[in-house]
Order: C-alpha cells, then structure tokens, then sequence
C-alpha cells in the first residue's frame, strides 16, 4: 500500500495518544501507575515508610528518545526501573532472578504440533552449543520479533514475578478505569494488542489475533491507472472505462501473492543452526567451528534430540527478553544463582 491510512479521529488525537490528557498519574519505581490523588500519594508514602517530608526532593527530568529506550530497556530486567534509569550510579548492581522456565504442558493436547530439536550439548560447562532446527522452528522463534510487547506480558503473566517492571506497568494498565483513558479502543490496543496483518506463521504454536487486511476501494478507476497515479475521485471513468476498483492489502508471506493468512518467514525445509545467544545461520559443514572457535575438543560435546512442545516455546519467549544464554537457561536449567544477563 502506498496510501496513507488513518485511526479513526475519536481513538487518536493531535493532543495525546492512550491516556487523558487532563489526567495526572502517580508511576512508582517498580512502574505501577495510579491517578493521582491526595490519598493516592500518601498510600505510597506509607508503603514506602517515608514519614519525613524533608526527605523527599522534587526534581524536573527531560526524557528524549534515548532516556525513552533506555527506560524500556530497565522495565525488561529491573524491579525498580526509574531508580536505575534516573540515578544509575547510586544503585548497586543487582542480580535478577532468571525467568522460570515453564514445564507444565500449557494447553495438555496431545494432539498439538510440536517441534524436533537437535541440540549440541556441552559436557563439560553443561550448556548448549547451538540447535540444529528446521525452518518451522525458526519460524516460531522469528514471530517473536513481531509480537506486540502487551500481547508477551499477557502471554507470560501468570509465569512471571509480580516484581517485575514490565508487568506492574501492563497491571497497571488493565486495572485502570475507561475514564482514564481516551477511549475504551485505547485501552484494548495496550492490554489486548493485536498482531499486524499477515505478520503470523501457519504452525506456529502461540497464535495472536491478527488486524484485518488493509482495504481501500478506488471510486473512478482501474488497479493499473491507480498505480499510474490517476485521480480516485475523479467523475469521470479511467481510460480503461472503469469506475470502480478495490485493493486489497496482499501477503507477503505467500509465494504465489494473495490476501490469505499464514505462510512463513523463511522456508521449512531448509536446516539452520541457533546458538545459545539465538544468533541464527544457515547450517554449513564449517559453521559450528565458525561459531565456536577452534579451541574446544569434539568430546566434551554429545548430541541430543529434544521436543518442544508450546510451555517450551512460550519459555523461550519470557528468557531471551532478559538472557543471553537463551537455550542453555530454557533447556538445561542451573539451579545456581545466575548473574544478569543484558540483551541490549
């Protein structure tokens, strides 16, 4: 589509975009937002156990794009995100408990498609080198990137800590009343955002609702003088004689085009190696050295045919957000204390 299309002008404003803009909200370090009130303030005074009004100092921040991306960064991996975002050097860095890995058969169906993993296993360190995965694999895991954040929160939440930023700020969000909001459409994009239209695989085990296809029905001529930039509304017909055509948004999964649902990223029947960070390649007889080095022995590893089943996928979705030994945590899970991990 080379057309500009518009949100309706009752859900999008020139002043604002989800919120009132006449509101005022309390956001507390952990992220939790609350409408601001006399009684609000005290109640987080109080959980706070501040009772020396002379402690508090009031200060006027500026936050740009780059604060905004770091402050994102901080609600993935912290529990108290605008103390580490405002004041980086006084904080002590602290460990964050790793994602648990879910092992309950989310759905119990046994009937549900499941993926066959050949895992690279390290004797020695017990970590993952790299999988061996087939393209409907990798599929799954690239769908990750087009997730909307709100639909991961809502997918994890009852796997996930309480304490956890990202999840007060999407608690939060669900539990505040239409009144706070532009309207009822603004609160559903957060809570219940919808994937974009065709940006869903055929097999994959975590399905999201996606947006309708784009439509656009031009009222005074033919697809080919549209694209040659004939005027829609014109009262008169095209050259062609048409009065009438209708484009239709197309997928640009399908290899043979059209506007049906599904397809994939990359083909099912080509083999690629992930390694334990999700660096992706295409599987070679070299490309397990090329990613290693050559500095370790052929018998410290073994190989391992693993199944993922959807509590294992939906695992992977939760770690990679704040690992960078992705498979080894989901799939070799240490009972040790585990350092934080930074993806960014």
């Amino acid at each position: 589509m080379d057309k500009a299309l518009r949100w309706p002008k009752d859900t999008v404003e020139k002043s604002g975009v989800f919120v009132n803009d006449r509101a005022g909200f309390i956001i507390t370090d952990n992220l939790w937002v609350m409408p601001i009130s006399v009684m609000t303030g005290f109640s987080v005074l109080e959980k706070l156990q501040i009772n020396d009004a002379s402690m508090l100092e009031e200060r006027v921040i500026n936050v740009g794009n780059e604060e905004a991306l770091n402050l994102l960064r901080r609600s993935l991996e912290s529990k108290r995100a605008l103390t580490e975002f405002f004041f980086p050097d006084a904080c002590v860095e602290q460990s964050v408990k790793c994602f648990p890995v879910i092992k309950e058969d989310i759905d119990g169906n046994e009937a549900e498609h499941k993926f066959n993993v050949k895992m690279i296993l390290n004797k020695k360190n017990n970590s993952v080198l790299s999988a061996e995965v087939g393209g409907d694999f990798l599929n799954q895991l690239l769908s990750f990137l087009a997730f909307p954040l709100g639909s991961v929160i809502e997918l994890l939440r009852d796997h996930i800590s309480s304490d956890w930023c990202i999840s007060n700020l999407y608690s939060s969000a669900e539990s505040l009343g239409l009144e706070w909001f532009k309207s009822k459409e603004c609160k559903n994009m957060l809570v219940f955002p919808q994937l974009a239209s065709y940006y869903g695989c055929e097999k994959q085990m975590i399905k999201l609702v996606e947006m309708p296809s784009a439509k656009w029905t031009c009222s005074a001529s033919c697809i080919k003088c549209y694209a040659d930039g004939w005027y829609c509304f014109k009262p008169t017909p095209c050259k062609h004689g048409l009065r009438k055509a209708e484009l239709i948004e197309q997928n640009p999964k399908l290899q043979n085009g059209g506007s049906d649902s599904g397809g994939s990223f990359v083909e099912d029947s080509k083999r690629f190696m992930i390694a334990d960070n999700l660096h992706i390649s295409p599987i070679s007889s070299i490309s397990l050295i090329i990613t290693k080095g050559i500095d370790f022995l052929i018998s410290d590893f073994i190989e391992k045919e693993i199944i993922v089943d959807k509590a294992k996928v939906l695992s992977l979705l939760g770690v990679m957000l704040i690992s960078n030994t992705v498979l080894t945590d989901v799939f070799v899970p240490k009972q040790k204390k585990r350092s934080r991990s930074h993806y960014m």
